[in-house]
């Protein structure tokens, strides 16, 4: 009977153990893409990660070239944060260069992200 305690704690701790990592990233819903505009001189990637409906992130890389035969040239990174303060109110914070927008909207930043996707990934 002692022998096979052992080696069912050690499963159960397994499982427990495996769960416990594997929760967080599943529930990191991602939406990812690339968009060329200005007459294809210039290009967008982007990484958008939805921890939960309150809390957005977007990292985006921008890319530019002087025409359309020339290879693309790194012009900045730049990581948005969009998050549900109060109610009323979503706060979005860029990085490079360093803002924070204040925007009334009764939408949460998961249905905000959706509805103004491009303009925020520019």
């Amino acid at each position: 009977m002692n022998r096979k305690v052992f080696p069912v704690l050690a499963m159960l701790f397994v499982v427990f153990t495996g769960l416990q990592l594997a929760e967080p990233v599943a529930a990191v819903q991602i939406d990812k893409g690339t968009i060329i505009t200005d007459n294809g001189l210039e290009k967008v990637d982007y990484i958008t990660q939805i921890y939960n409906p309150n809390d957005v992130k977007i990292f985006s890389t921008i890319y530019v070239r002087d025409n359309v035969k020339q290879p693309w040239h790194l012009l900045l990174n730049r990581t948005k944060t969009l998050t549900k303060t109060n109610e009323h109110t979503l706060e979005i914070k860029l990085t490079n260069p360093s803002l924070i927008i204040m925007v009334p909207t009764d939408l949460n930043a998961a249905q905000y992200y959706w509805k103004n996707k491009y303009q925020l990934i520019q």
